[in-house]
């Protein structure tokens, strides 16, 4: 059984129980997946937000509340051959030969955790399924790529989220057409001045420039990312409504803490668990497909977009995936050398936000969407 699969059916009685207000039979979890216990007790632990896969699930029960964002990523000590891709080095095998994770390099952005059994991320789906179920009004705020995980269209879409709680649904559209508005006249300036800018809705980009490239927190625009101005607009609008971004990313997760607008996270394999929580079926049907809001988390969607708001010739360069030759380039930024373009996009993962680490299992199964 491939990882991701696995991690569903244990998030989805997860889901099931804490939606029934049963948190305490979490403890007996990990039985019903046996031989695999282990597995599972470390993916309830993630749940749970624990700092450590040392924790029992009953410890990380009593103290589930006011837990920290880092580490987003939690990772067992274990030995293996090879490790997975880390684009900035942070995933490290110690001197005994295990696995570990350099927190001051580590820019959640899940690679770590594709296809192995050590690594998992401290999601936000506890919280979420609280505040789903706690009277209030709650908006689902979803990220573009929304379209092509679930094989329903749009309307049905909407009206299941409305079914498992969610008050009414936005999609951050709405966000992303006024940051290209305000980068398209930034990058105008820029153009002029000879200089050039750094797009991107990547919550992992953000990370890399806080904690390891000055020169792509210096050169990013000012504009805010698109959650931000979504929310902010939601909550203007409705200030006791909660707010819940539904996206493919892990390191969303940093940013919307960050964010007073955001109340709570949700990936969209932790949706897809909570679907079939409820009983909710769709592995057959079509997909809500919508070329005008999918292009904007795919390559060169942003770029394209925040060229069509300036009004002056733009040559843009997309990076597309991170890996260590990505990372020379940031480098030689550093060290004053000038990209061939005016505006650089930058997304972490390879063909943009359609092939993050939180996407259902039909995107992972269909390597087609992630081509197109």
């Amino acid at each position: 059984m491939e990882r991701y699969e696995f991690q569903f059916f244990v998030g989805r009685e997860f889901s099931r129980l804490v939606l029934e207000n049963k948190l305490e039979e979490v403890c007996s979890l990990p039985q019903k997946f046996n031989p695999h216990e282990e597995e599972a007790r470390k993916i309830i632990l993630a749940y749970l937000g624990a700092l450590s896969f040392d924790e029992s699930i009953e410890k990380a029960i009593r103290n589930k509340e006011a837990r920290p964002v880092f580490p987003l990523i939690l990772c067992s000590r274990e030995k293996i051959e090879e490790l997975p891709p880390c684009p900035t080095g942070a995933l490290y095998l110690d001197k005994e030969g295990r696995t570990n994770i350099r927190q001051r390099g580590c820019i959640a952005c899940g690679r770590c955790t594709r296809d192995n059994f050590f690594a998992y991320a401290r999601t936000g789906l506890l919280n979420s399924l609280n505040l789903l179920k706690s009277g209030r009004k709650v908006t689902a705020l979803i990220a573009p790529s929304i379209d092509e995980q679930f094989n329903i269209d749009s309307e049905q879409l909407e009206k299941t989220l409305k079914q498992i709680g969610f008050d009414k649904v936005y999609n951050v559209k709405y966000g992303a057409i006024m940051m290209a508005q305000n980068e398209g006249l930034e990058l105008e300036k820029c153009i002029k001045c000879s200089d050039w800018m750094i797009t991107s809705c990547c919550a992992s980009v953000k990370e890399l420039g806080l904690k390891l490239f000055n020169v792509i927190e210096n050169k990013h625009s000012s504009a805010r990312t698109p959650v931000e101005y979504t929310s902010e607009y939601l909550k203007k609008k409705d200030p006791d409504n909660l707010v819940i971004f539904i996206g493919p990313c892990f390191a969303k997760i940093v940013e919307c803490s960050r964010n007073k607008n955001v109340d709570g996270v949700l990936l969209f394999s932790e949706l897809e668990m909570i679907f079939s929580a409820y009983g909710f079926d769709f592995s057959e049907g079509v997909p809500s497909y919508s070329s005008e809001l999918s292009t904007l988390s795919k390559k060169d969607g942003i770029s394209n977009a925040v060229k069509g708001f300036c009004s002056v010739p733009a040559k843009s360069l997309s990076i597309s995936g991170l890996t260590r030759n990505t990372m020379k380039q940031f480098h030689s930024w550093s060290r004053d050398e000038k990209p061939d373009a005016d505006l650089v996009e930058i997304v972490c993962c390879p063909n943009g936000c359609i092939s993050g680490p939180g996407n259902t299992s039909r995107v992972r199964k269909n390597s087609k969407i992630l081509l197109d």
